[in-house]
């Protein structure tokens, strides 16, 4: 408890100092989500995933307080051009359901780079890193990090290359998670991801390409365990100027390790596991009352399930500070062996926010959400993650009813 609370001391420190004397090159970061909600049945929120889903849909369906906070600073450059930067990010989860709590807090960033250390023209904008990194894209209203190689290492980005840029990083941890990303009882698989990427490549008006390679070896296990490699290809388009938006389409393939095209290797996926996944994700503001986001998820995992999801999220704005948000969100899994499971989600949200725009942020919210899925949903492994599980109290139905109120901000 002492530790944790002498780092709330140090985050209140640096951004207190940083608003009393900001040094040249300062920077401060910071996100967070916390609201209080009840359901119909009286007591607390539940939310609404569907079990073997590896995303749920975020508005008026998140239970938990989270916030970040990034403190970095850029020096000044060196006689030769030379320029260094370190960052470092915490962050917090907590129930947010008493006024003196407990907290999970975790370490998410901390890492140093440096740019126009090498000369020559390959080299000019290229930045040497080493550290702990956030290293990811997702699909915002699902929070859904389908490119996801964060964690420890150190590599080199935007080194020309043609017309694009390359990258390359070396990341190494012990992997405590299965496939669908749920954590297991053994936490000693090393895993070593060698990341190649070859991005900023236009192939298009206003439309660029980044391919990607990411090989999985497994190096020991301290239980013993022989465990497997693999390796995932990635393939990712983006249509800029879309609407006022843009759009992004992402194929991907994992095998062996890789095979669960995640963050979280598997390697005990045999050599022969196979994946695949198309991400399809459309923003547009097409006018000034109006903007959204909508998404579309096939993944088929050979041998073991396939799953496909669905959803919008349309904003109506009624003026520059109020606006109404609807979203609607549809997941179906189908087992290898075993019966089909579904969920459909909806929710209405009245918001508050600084401006017009679909990522206009400060929000304040109030939400209803409903929720109906599936006997099979409800059977299902890992069907604890579905409104609150068997204690929950929706356990003997297959629909539920949140209401609530949340606060969202980004800076």
């Amino acid at each position: 408890m002492m530790k944790r609370a002498g780092m709330a001391l140090l985050l209140v420190a640096a951004s207190g100092g940083a608003m009393a004397a900001t040094p040249e090159g300062f920077e401060l970061h910071g996100y967070f989500r916390v609201g209080a909600g009840s359901n119909s049945e009286g007591g607390d929120q539940v939310c609404f995933r569907l079990p073997g889903a590896a995303s749920k849909y975020r508005l008026g369906n998140e239970c938990e307080g989270y916030g970040s906070l990034t403190v970095a600073q850029t020096f000044a450059p060196a006689d030769d051009g030379a320029q260094y930067r370190v960052a470092v990010q915490f962050a917090y989860n907590t129930p947010a359901e008493q006024d003196w709590e407990d907290y999970d807090t975790a370490l998410r960033e901390i890492y140093a780079e440096g740019k126009g250390l090498l000369g020559g023209s390959l080299f000019k904008d290229a930045r040497f890193w080493v550290g702990k990194r956030l290293r990811r894209t997702d699909v915002h209203m699902t929070d859904y990090f389908y490119w996801d190689n964060s964690g420890s290492g150190g590599g080199i980005e935007d080194v020309t290359a043609g017309a694009g840029k390359l990258s390359y990083a070396y990341m190494h941890w012990v992997d405590g998670r299965d496939e669908f990303g749920n954590p297991t009882t053994v936490k000693d698989h090393a895993i070593t991801s060698h990341d190649l990427r070859w991005y900023d490549l236009p192939v298009n008006e206003n439309g660029t390409l980044a391919l990607g390679l990411d090989l999985r070896r497994s190096d020991e296990s301290r239980s013993g365990f022989d465990g497997q490699h693999g390796y995932m290809v990635h393939v990712v388009h983006k249509q800029g100027r879309l609407w006022g938006g843009s759009n992004t389409l992402a194929l991907q393939y994992g095998a062996g390790a890789g095979a669960t095209l995640s963050r979280d290797a598997d390697d005990t996926l045999g050599s022969d596991a196979r994946s695949w996944r198309v991400v399809e994700q459309i923003h547009v503001e097409p006018h000034a009352d109006w903007s959204g986001q909508a998404t579309l998820v096939y993944e088929r995992k050979q041998d073991r399930q396939t799953w496909w999801s669905f959803g919008v999220r349309p904003i109506y704005h009624v003026t520059d500070h109020f606006n109404v948000a609807l979203e609607l969100g549809h997941d179906r899994v189908r087992p290898y062996s075993g019966a089909e499971r579904t969920l459909t989600k909806l929710t209405l949200a009245p918001q508050l926010a600084k401006g017009r725009g679909y990522y206009s942020r400060p929000v304040l919210r109030l939400f209803v959400t409903y929720a109906v899925w599936n006997e099979a949903a409800m059977a299902a492994d890992g069907a604890k993650v579905l409104a609150g599980g068997s204690s929950g109290p929706f356990a003997a139905d297959t629909s539920g009813l949140t209401y609530g109120v949340q606060a969202e901000a980004w800076w």
